[in-house]
C-alpha cells in the first residue's frame, strides 16, 4: 500500500519570549491535530513521523529527550524517567462502543544522520468516518516538561494504507492538520483569565484538503533494503510507508 505526505508537526512547551520581557513571557505548549474523513472503502492506515535529530551539545541544559520523541519501550529512544514524553491519540466521536479510542505513543523504527522515524500503531476508519490524530507533549509524571520548559520537537507526519475493505486503486481523503496552543504566565499561576489558547490550521503538503492515495506497493531502494536489515524491520512492517522511506534514506 501507499502513503501520502501530511504535513509538518511541532511540539512545544518552552517560553516565547526571552526571561528578561518580563509580563509578556508565557509558557508556549503546542500540540499537533489531524482532522481526516475517508471518502473511499474501509481502510486500516498508520502514521509514519520523520523527526529532525538532535546533535549534541545543543543548548545549555539540552539534551535528546528535549528535541526528539521518546518511548517507554526499551532502547536508544527510552526516556530516562521511564515514561515517553508525548502522547498519540486517535478519537472517533462515539466513544469506544461506536469507534476506536486510543492513546499510545509512537515506535522509534531507526535513524539516519540527520532525522529519527518512528511509527504509529494501526487505527481503522470506515467508508465515510471522520476521526482526529492528535500528537501532543505529555505533561504527566516523568519528563517533567512543563518545569524543565525546554521541549521542542520538530518534523513531519505521513498517513500510510496499511490494507482496504475492497479493492481500489487509490484511497480519496480528506485532512485537514491544525497546531493547538495554551499559553501559560511563567509563575505558575491558574486563573482562568490569565491563560489564552490558539486554533492555527496548517497547509497540507498536497496545497488542498482532499488527497488521492495510491495503494499500489513500492519497491525499496538498495539503501532502505539495507536500512531495515540494520534495524530488524521487514518490508513487510513499513509497506505503506517504503515510498516516503525511500526518499529519505
Amino acid at each position: 500500500m501507499g502513503s501520502t505526505r501530511v504535513s509538518t508537526l511541532e511540539n512545544l512547551v518552552k517560553p516565547i519570549a526571552d526571561p528578561a520581557a518580563g509580563p509578556f513571557v508565557r509558557t508556549s505548549i503546542n500540540g499537533y491535530f489531524l482532522d481526516f474523513s475517508n471518502l473511499s472503502t474501509d481502510i486500516k492506515f498508520e502514521v509514519l513521523a520523520i523527526i529532525s535529530k538532535y546533535t549534541p551539545p545543543g543548548a545549555p541544559g539540552e539534551s535528546f529527550e528535549d528535541r526528539e520523541f521518546t518511548t517507554t519501550a526499551p532502547g536508544p529512544q527510552q526516556d530516562p524517567s521511564g515514561t515517553g514524553n508525548h502522547n498519540v491519540i486517535y478519537d472517533i466521536a462515539g466513544g469506544t462502543q461506536f469507534g476506536q479510542n486510543a492513546v499510545g505513543e509512537f515506535r522509534y523504527l531507526g535513524e539516519t544522520p540527520c532525522v529519527k522515524i518512528y511509527q504509529s500503531d494501526t487505527f481503522k476508519l470506515c467508508r465515510g468516518g471522520t476521526a482526529q490524530l492528535a500528537v501532543l507533549p505529555f505533561l504527566g509524571p516523568g519528563p517533567n516538561l512543563l518545569q524543565d520548559q525546554q521541549y521542542e520537537v520538530r518534523g513531519y507526519l505521513s498517513l500510510g494504507i496499511v490494507s482496504t475493505g475492497s479493492f481500489t486503486s487509490r484511497i480519496r481523503m480528506l485532512l485537514q492538520p491544525q497546531q493547538r496552543g495554551t499559553f501559560l504566565p511563567v509563575n505558575g499561576t491558574t486563573d482562568p483569565a490569565e491563560v489564552s489558547q490558539l486554533f492555527s490550521s496548517m497547509a497540507s503538503a498536497a496545497g488542498q484538503s482532499e488527497v488521492q492515495i495510491p495503494t499500489a506497493n513500492a519497491a525499496p531502494t538498495a539503501a532502505v533494503s539495507s536500512w531495515l536489515l540494520a534495524n530488524g524491520i521487514t518490508v513487510g512492517q513499513v509497506q505503506a510507508f517504503i515510498d516516503q522511506l525511500n526518499l529519505v534514506i
